[in-house]
């Protein structure tokens, strides 16, 4: 079970980086992905089952880490917001998601798609 648990982190890490790097070069293509995710009822789930599994993979692989507290409270983090997320009204999720917003409203907050910092 650990390896397919560092398998899905390996996974993960791997689209985090390659999604970074297409933000940096070709930010208007990276903009269309993110406004195209969880456009649908399905795809929400979807993407929220995927956030599931990689939180509690990273959770159960964070021992084998550096940093392995951090990674734990990363992994955590990312279990109970994809939880709370699941138990939302969709009505509620729609206000602080793109699909939610007006046009205009994402317009002001296209820093909120450029690439990733660093830092979080």
């Amino acid at each position: 079970m650990l390896v397919v648990a560092l398998v899905v982190v390996a996974v993960a890490a791997f689209r985090l980086v390659t999604l970074g790097v297409v933000a940096a070069v070709r930010p208007a293509l990276a903009n269309r992905f993110s406004q195209a995710r969880a456009s649908t009822a399905r795809l929400h789930f979807f993407e929220l089952a995927l956030r599931l599994l990689v939180g509690s993979a990273v959770v159960r692989t964070a021992p084998q880490m550096r940093g392995a507290d951090l990674a734990r409270i990363g992994g955590w983090i990312l279990v109970v917001t994809t939880t709370v997320l699941a138990a939302a009204p969709s009505r509620e999720h729609n206000r602080f998601s793109p699909h939610g917003r007006s046009r205009s409203s994402l317009a002001r907050c296209r820093w909120s798609h450029s690439a990733p910092s660093p830092v979080g």
